[in-house]
């Protein structure tokens, strides 16, 4: 009987696993760019709508774990269209969010949906860190 559980068990389990819609479970996205890591988080589950406000984090992480303050950071976020246009700046402030530490935060509102891209620069007022630009992928849903 012992030799039959592995089997047994993934028998159980696979065809459970198709079932479980894991799409708002990717809510964040993380990147890399030079010594920084970032983690990117859009609402809802970063699949915003087109028209309400969605509000926004940016979590940079230096290469010793520790969190970049906007304080440390000379940043700006610009959204782009699907025709490469700057269509906003939003102003940057620190947000609390998540239980995440010093996230870098605003509220992006969409006017339509589509694609977007997101291009978020900076430097470090303390040369912490390298100069960095990130662009984010954003599908907006109707």
């Amino acid at each position: 009987m012992h030799q039959y559980l592995p089997l047994l068990v993934s028998m159980v389990l696979v065809p459970a696993s198709v079932l479980i819609d894991t799409s708002d479970m990717i809510s964040h996205q993380d990147l890399a760019v030079g010594d920084l890591q970032a983690t990117v988080h859009l609402q809802p589950d970063d699949s915003p709508y087109a028209g309400q406000p969605s509000p926004t984090w940016i979590r940079l992480i230096r290469s010793d774990g520790e969190t970049v303050p906007l304080t440390d950071c000379n940043c700006n976020l610009v959204v782009y269209d699907s025709q490469d246009r700057a269509i906003a700046r939003p102003q940057l402030a620190e947000t609390p969010a998540e239980g995440h530490e010093q996230p870098i935060g605003t509220s992006i509102t969409f006017p339509t949906p589509g694609s977007y891209r997101l291009v978020f620069a900076g430097q470090s007022r303390s040369e912490a860190f390298r100069p960095f630009e990130l662009e984010i992928p954003v599908t907006v849903r109707p």
